[in-house]
């Protein structure tokens, strides 16, 4: 009952504030004929729906004063959108239940989770929809005036010296990394003002059996390419500006039946050896001819990713081993030790043996075991090894930048880092940051922040005492990139400030999701892809969330629950 008095209140005050005009009496009227087939709905759906109709009513008048209501059209979308979501997830208890299951956080309380998440979601459209109104009734009250939304400019954005440019003036693109797997780059209900629109050949296209779309199965062992897998990069279209992965996970079975030792001192996601000299012809093949096909494209606008979150752990214990991450080497980088040591030590291995406590007759009969024991940490065999990784991942991302630079020498660069390869203590994953960040044309990361405490079972949220939100990692590594590179652009291409495998809130704080996106920006960030949009139109997961997972991404399977996929007030807020 109290919701049809709600419906009958706004329909009868929307029919007053018409009253004037015969077009505003006839939008008055369609009013209210929509309101009257809400009864039918759910209490909390009927209530978003009226107040939609509402906010349109407002809409209207407000363009018809001339003001501007992007925020609004962005409101209204992400509405509609989550109450549509709201709906399948209600038909598909069954599937929502499974999805919580995947992450331990919530497994225990899954059902009742899987159970309440339908009507949180329409509650949260009501909290976005009655903060519209209140702010749009506030200016046609002329109580406040906003200034027009600049739209990012998906054509037409160029990539200058430190910034992106858009009619002359800085813009700060935005997207999501991962998106919807599955849709065509077209689906203007995945790409579009709302969402953002930078188009990529990264996350959201790839065949079915291999990794992702420039990846190592492009170059067949004749040596032509796989033009059916090539499409998946030159059908791109040339509308929107955009991104391009190199997506370096993978390798042929012909390469390893070449190459037995092919994957020795691989990583989580690099899946070979980089000092692989069959690799590096494959990969020198690959590059060379994707740079050329996608020379001058816009989706090349915000730079090649070089790689994904690069790292070799090579310590015992450490937690990659499991993931077959740097569990020995192969006889390339051996050698190549080798070489360096000598380089290092001027030829002189009595110094090498002195350092080392060891009896080496020649830098050729240098061994090391790889991972190598924690007990040599702050040793110089320690040091040298170290040190040696670095250098040579170094040297691995020099060799893919001078491939591309040799058929498109304007391309922009950039790396996915981690922020821990700075910011822990922790130096055995190979990865030179500062290095790096002056190697590339542009500076790539994923900084991440925590908007809530750790969910993971023994790890410190001691910051939660004093500060609203983990800020460190975000605040403290921009700051520093900016140090190293300031002259060039700052990319975040996965940025977890919304959740992450460490944290996630279903009740996250819209204060902190502007917090945190404009403490990012003011401290440098140029442009940000957040992870990650995963709900197909009909509000269904994408693809690979579908069913029993079976993946091999250890990060991806517990992360559509409590994500921003089932948060209205978040997604809504980012834009």
């Amino acid at each position: 009952m109290k919701r049809h008095l709600i419906g009958a209140a706004i329909a009868s005050a929307l029919l007053l504030t018409a009253a004037c005009s015969t077009k505003e009496e006839v939008a008055a009227e369609t009013a209210q004929e929509q309101i009257a087939n809400f009864n039918e709905l759910s209490p909390l759906e009927q209530e978003a729906r009226i107040k939609l109709v509402e906010l349109k009513s407002m809409m209207e008048k407000a363009q018809n004063n001339e003001i501007d209501v992007a925020r609004e059209e962005t409101i209204v979308w992400f509405s509609e959108q989550f109450l549509t979501f709201a709906n399948w997830d209600e038909a598909n208890r069954d599937s929502i239940e499974k999805a919580f299951g995947y992450e331990r956080y919530y497994a225990k309380d899954k059902k009742r989770l899987a159970d309440e998440l339908p009507d949180f979601e329409r509650q949260k459209v009501i909290d976005i929809l009655d903060k519209g109104i209140e702010v749009l009734a506030q200016e046609l009250r002329g109580e406040i005036k906003r200034r027009p939304v600049n739209k990012v400019d998906w054509q037409g954005t160029k990539a200058s010296d430190n910034m992106f440019i858009s009619n002359g003036k800085p813009i700060f693109p935005y997207d999501y990394f991962s998106k919807t797997v599955g849709q065509p780059l077209t689906n203007t209900d995945i790409y579009n003002d709302h969402l953002g629109a930078l188009y990529h050949g990264g996350e959201n296209l790839y065949p079915v059996d291999h990794d992702r779309a420039i990846n190592s199965f492009l170059l067949k062992e004749d040596g032509t390419f796989d033009q059916e897998l090539m499409k998946e990069l030159t059908s791109i279209p040339d509308t929107n500006v955009g991104f391009l992965y190199y997506w370096i996970m993978g390798i042929p079975k012909w390469v390893e039946e070449r190459e037995p030792e092919v994957r020795k001192g691989r990583s989580l996601f690099t899946g070979f050896d980089v000092d692989n000299p069959l690799v590096r012809d494959v990969w020198g093949k690959i590059i060379r001819e994707t740079g050329r096909l996608t020379k001058g494209k816009k989706v090349t606008e915000l730079g090649f990713v070089l790689a994904n979150e690069p790292h070799w752990f090579s310590e015992k214990d450490h937690w990659t081993y499991r993931f077959k991450e740097m569990n020995d080497i192969s006889s390339y980088t051996l050698n190549k030790f080798r070489n360096w040591l000598d380089a290092k030590y001027s030829g002189d291995v009595a110094e090498l043996n002195s350092n080392w406590g060891a009896a080496f007759t020649s830098f050729d009969q240098v061994q090391i075991d790889i991972p190598l024991d924690t007990k040599f940490k702050g040793q110089p065999m320690w040091y040298d090894w170290m040190r040696y990784n670095m250098d040579r991942s170094t040297e691995w991302f020099k060799f893919m930048q001078d491939e591309l630079h040799t058929v498109n020498a304007d391309a922009d660069t950039h790396i996915k880092i981690m922020p821990r390869m700075f910011m822990d203590n922790s130096r055995s994953g190979g990865i030179d940051t500062e290095a790096l960040a002056e190697l590339t044309t542009m500076v790539g990361h994923d900084a991440k922040s925590f908007g809530s405490k750790n969910i993971r079972p023994g790890k410190s949220s001691e910051w939660i005492e004093k500060y609203a939100y983990h800020w460190g990692i975000v605040a403290m590594f921009h700051d520093f990139m900016e140090s190293v590179a300031p002259d060039k652009i700052n990319v975040n291409s996965e940025s977890h400030f919304l959740s992450s495998g460490q944290w996630r809130d279903l009740d996250t704080r819209t204060s902190y999701v502007r917090s945190v996106y404009w403490l990012a920006t003011l401290l440098g960030m140029d442009a940000n892809m957040g992870w990650f949009w995963a709900r197909d139109p009909d509000g269904s997961p994408e693809d690979r969330l579908e069913g029993d997972l079976d993946f091999f991404d250890p990060g991806l399977g517990g992360a559509y629950a409590g994500s921003n996929n089932m948060q209205p007030h978040v997604t809504n807020e980012v834009t």
